[in-house]
């Protein structure tokens, strides 16, 4: 049986992109011994670091103990592709199926979730090379242009200014950025230590 993409990935390993870097800091040594807490947070991946430095905004006198199987970052929240966007809801369409006339509460949440993300790096200095990209929506195929229209036509009616077209196959809209994961994690919580 032959591979898909052939001879392009003979040479080629599977290998997540943001945590095979020359530059990944080494993961802290495990922990060997009993500890108590304050807090003790289980999961090293954005969800679980974002918990360990709002804990320590609030009271930064608590003992804040973030606990990690692998490497911080390891799992999902290293694999994607450094998207960070304003979608409670996986998207407009999936939204506005789901979600309808709940829609602008979830847009304005998502856009405010985005926004504390921004200033949260920004305040502590993570060096995640953390962009406001926008999005782009692309129909490679012509068979893509009728969901690519109806889905930016459903989210212009939401958002008018919000939402242009770009080309014929193609339309941006604001509310998206991109963020290095590996230097998200890390810099969310040094090499494996408490969030400042």
């Amino acid at each position: 049986m032959t591979q898909p993409g052939g001879a392009a990935l003979r040479d080629a390993r599977p290998a997540c992109f943001w945590l095979d870097r020359p530059d990944a800091p080494e993961s802290a040594p495990p922990l060997d011994e009993a500890t108590t807490a304050d807090l003790a947070v289980v999961g090293a991946g954005f969800t679980g670091l974002w918990t360990a430095l709002l804990a320590k905004e609030r009271d930064p006198s608590a003992d804040v103990v973030l606990l990690e199987g692998r490497t911080a970052g390891w799992a999902a929240s290293g694999r994607n592709g450094g998207f960070c966007a304003a979608s409670l809801t996986h998207g407009w369409p999936n939204g506005l199926e789901r979600f309808g006339p709940e829609m602008p509460v979830l847009d304005r949440l998502g856009r405010q979730n985005l926004d504390e993300i921004e200033a949260t790096v920004a305040r502590h200095g993570i060096d995640c090379d953390f962009e406001r990209t926008g999005e782009l929506a692309v129909a490679t195929r012509p068979w893509h242009l009728p969901d690519l229209w109806e889905h930016a036509a459903a989210a212009a009616a939401w958002r008018p200014p919000r939402v242009r077209p770009r080309r014929p196959n193609s339309w941006t809209r604001p509310g998206c950025g991109l963020r290095s994961p590996r230097r998200a994690t890390n810099g969310g919580c040094g090499t494996g230590t408490a969030a400042p």
